[in-house]
């Protein structure tokens, strides 16, 4: 069944004060607040959840024993021999090896 058109419109208008806007804003700021907390907590529960993962495997299964720790580092394209005299030198000696800082990372959370 069809529907009769409209013969008039009302607008309804809401005007904020300044205390209204104030208020409005400390929502809005505490919103912002709560929800980058919640990505930083979430990022940081993947990264302590794959950190204790590779701690509970390495402990049953002796992962880096076994060379499973030389076979990630080769997956992500680094030579186990370089990565291991990277993390035994200072890196602050001028004969330091020279590679990508994110194998030092990479290397303190495989145990080597």
């Amino acid at each position: 069944m069809p529907r009769k058109k409209t013969d008039n419109v009302t607008e309804h208008r809401v005007t904020l004060g300044d205390w209204e806007r104030k208020h409005i804003e400390l929502a809005q700021l505490a919103k912002s607040i709560k929800d980058v907390g919640t990505g930083v907590g979430i990022g940081a529960v993947g990264i302590g959840g794959t950190i204790v993962a590779y701690k509970i495997g390495k402990s049953i299964y002796g992962w880096t024993e076994n060379g499973i720790g030389d076979e990630l580092l080769k997956a992500v394209g680094v030579d186990p021999d370089q990565a291991k005299a990277f993390a035994d030198s200072d890196i602050l000696s001028e004969n330091a090896p020279v590679g990508n800082p994110f194998y030092v990372i990479g290397l303190k959370i495989l145990g080597l």
